[in-house]
């Protein structure tokens, strides 16, 4: 266990030397590495959100947002008439 790293790449933990020893041994990091890579992005791929899902949601945010500016700007503007 002396000398060796424990690599962490989405979920999974690899263990390896600080340095390689031969170009087989990187070439075996790198392919692990693009396999694991390229689960993490497939995982992506299937938790996501749609824009047609998303829609509804923007549009309820934005307006709550609108409502708010317009009581702060009605409030402020009730503040300078009012003196």
């Amino acid at each position: 266990m002396s000398g060796e790293n424990i690599e962490t790449i989405g979920s999974f933990h690899m263990r390896h030397s600080e340095e390689p020893k031969t170009s087989g041994e990187l070439l075996i990091r790198i392919d692990e590495r693009t396999k694991i890579l390229i689960e993490d992005m497939n995982s992506l791929k299937m938790n996501y959100v749609r824009k047609e899902e998303f829609q509804p949601v923007r549009n309820i945010v934005y307006g709550m947002m609108g409502l708010i500016a317009v009581a702060v700007v009605g409030a402020l503007i009730r503040l300078v008439v009012a003196q």
